[in-house]
């Protein structure tokens, strides 16, 4: 094989550190552009709601998806077996084209994940998706068998309308360490780094990250 370049060797660096919780410095800078990117994508939409017949309007919308069982899950596995399907079923059926996730672990040490889109996701429909999801991983049994039906409260959507410089907001929170704290690869204390990936984005902002860098 042909030796790799400087820049190969960086990138394989940053792409690796990626994967275990760390956000590298090409990270960041690839997150930036996302979130930049984004933005650009996001106008301000006004709307009158039928209901209080009251003006209001619409931007970027935070989405919330947790894991419903007690058995603290695999962030490395649950990318494939959760999260992608969510993902896809956000573009191919409700049509998102632009978003940015990052995933993070709750107080009691499960994982959950975050995204930030500009199109907006009614609750109910998000919720039942991801509850099928988690149903079909098996992770609603025990939920079920306590309260006999699988609408559990797992995920969350609201729209933001206070935070001044979302753009700001947006880059620091993405660009937080994940850290876990159920030590899930039972490394020493205070080192428990991920094995999986931590952030991504939509396919038209790597493309956009890609031609920046290329």
């Amino acid at each position: 094989p042909l030796p790799r370049s400087k820049k190969q060797k960086f990138a394989e660096k940053n792409l690796s550190s990626t994967y275990i919780g760390e956000v590298s410095k090409l990270s960041k800078k690839n997150i930036s552009r996302a979130i930049n990117l984004l933005l650009q994508c996001s106008p301000t939409v006004y709307y009158t709601n039928p209901l209080t017949n009251r003006r209001n309007h619409h931007r970027l919308t935070f989405l919330t998806l947790t894991f419903s069982c007690s058995k603290i899950v695999s962030l490395r596995e649950e990318y494939k077996k959760s999260l992608l399907p969510l993902l896809r079923w956000l573009k191919e059926v409700k049509k998102v084209e632009n978003y940015v996730w990052k995933a993070e672990y709750q107080k009691r040490g499960q994982l959950h994940y975050h995204i930030t889109t500009n199109k907006f996701i009614e609750w109910t429909e998000l919720r039942n998706k991801w509850n099928y999801i988690q149903k079909q991983n098996g992770y609603l049994q025990e939920y079920f068998e306590k309260n006999k039906h699988y609408d559990v409260n797992s995920t969350d959507v609201h729209a933001v309308y206070k935070i001044k410089d979302i753009e700001s907001y947006l880059i620091k929170y993405m660009n937080k360490e994940v850290i876990s704290n159920n030590n899930e690869d039972n490394l020493p204390i205070n080192q428990n780094k991920v094995k999986g990936k931590i952030w991504g984005c939509s396919d038209r902002s790597e493309e956009h990250t890609s031609e920046l860098q290329s």
